[in-house]
């Protein structure tokens, strides 16, 4: 079921792909915003496109208090091979969240659909993204799919009380909620943040 805004997001608790415990409502209680967005697998360059877009904006969005996590339905081991470089050094200033078993994709109603999916590729957004888009260079592993081929991205706005401010359901794939609207939740105060909350699908 698709979540609305104004309501408490879910629970999200478990451990990063580094083993850091990460809790959802922790980071709300320390009135840290985020941005919670749920891509298919490590080896989707749509989804890998997408991540390009993010990387160059985390850096002032963190300045403005507002984290990006990250879930991929991908095994820890296989996103390790793509979140580390060949040093082991971490090479995404975010949180990454592994989730095989889809726990969380089902608390957030993050749907799968082989009609969208193909919609994406009808609309030629699939196409132009893996033509730009990369995988996560750098490292000694190739791109492995892993995920659901049918896995809708979606991403969640959740302000700094733990309420989802905005919900964006793709409604093809690579459909993701546009950096803009990001860059301009990030600039709102925790305290009497808008009231123009959102539901996208």
């Amino acid at each position: 079921m698709k979540l609305t805004t104004n309501k408490l997001a879910p629970t999200l608790r478990t451990n990063d792909v580094f083993g850091t415990t990460f809790d959802l409502h922790a980071a709300a209680r320390s009135g840290q915003k985020m941005l919670l967005s749920f891509f298919r697998s490590a080896g989707c360059p749509v989804c890998n496109t997408r991540v390009a877009q993010l990387m160059g904006n985390v850096p002032r969005w963190q300045e403005q208090g507002l984290i990006v996590v990250a879930v991929y339905e991908s095994s820890r081991e296989n996103l390790l091979g793509y979140v580390q470089d060949a040093t082991e050094r971490r090479r995404f200033p975010f949180t990454i969240i592994a989730d095989p078993e889809r726990r969380f994709y089902e608390a957030f109603g993050v749907e799968s659909s082989f009609s969208k999916m193909m919609g994406g590729f009808m609309k030629g957004s699939v196409i132009s993204m893996a033509k730009n888009g990369s995988d996560f260079g750098g490292t000694l592993a190739k791109p492995k799919q892993d995920g659901s081929m049918t896995r809708i991205g979606a991403d969640f706005l959740i302000d700094g009380r733990g309420f989802i401010h905005t919900a964006h359901y793709g409604s093809h794939l690579g459909d993701h909620l546009p950096v803009e609207a990001v860059s301009r939740f990030a600039a709102l105060q925790t305290i009497g943040m808008s009231p123009n909350a959102h539901v996208t699908a």
